[in-house]
């Protein structure tokens, strides 16, 4: 029994398609933000990197809590932004701690706002998900203990008002 070798040819237009197939899904998800950069705690490297929304990692570390900022990148007219509140600081109340720790939001910035955006705070207008809603009940929270708080001094003044000719 004799076995003969088979000879696979390529042609030169076959192997340079190939490489141009190649070529191009490098470059697809190089440039599609699959592979973020991380800025590890560098706030200076997160914003460059905001203003033309590249694909970017960031941990920050403001008043004890840890924030995981994440740029996803360019979605229509907006850059596309995940913010998750991972740890809230050592002694945080337990009640503020459950309804923020862990939670997250997505935010859909517009591309033209992101140079009038100061701080990373100021995009909570574009955003939406559990980590914003948390933040609105706790300070609807705080309001209403405030009036309740202020409720006879209101009543009183407006007693006062009332019954003076």
């Amino acid at each position: 029994m004799i076995k003969t070798k088979k000879r696979i040819e390529i042609s030169f237009s076959h192997l340079v398609f190939g490489l141009l197939i190649i070529i191009f899904l490098v470059w697809l998800i190089f440039f599609s933000g699959f592979f973020k950069k991380d800025c590890k705690q560098s706030e200076d490297c997160f914003n460059e990197r905001l203003m033309e929304c590249q694909g970017t990692k960031y941990t920050a570390i403001k008043n004890g809590n840890i924030y995981n900022y994440v740029i996803e990148g360019r979605k229509k007219d907006s850059c596309v932004l995940t913010i998750e509140l991972t740890r809230m600081a050592v002694g945080t109340d337990l009640r503020l701690r459950g309804k923020l720790e862990g939670k997250d939001m997505k935010c859909y910035v517009p591309k033209d706002k992101l140079n009038e955006i100061k701080e990373v705070e100021g995009m909570i207008n574009y955003c939406s998900g559990t980590l914003k809603e948390g933040i609105y009940e706790v300070m609807i929270e705080k309001l209403y203990g405030l009036l309740i708080q202020n409720l006879g001094d209101i009543v009183g003044e407006v007693k006062k008002q009332l019954f003076t000719f």
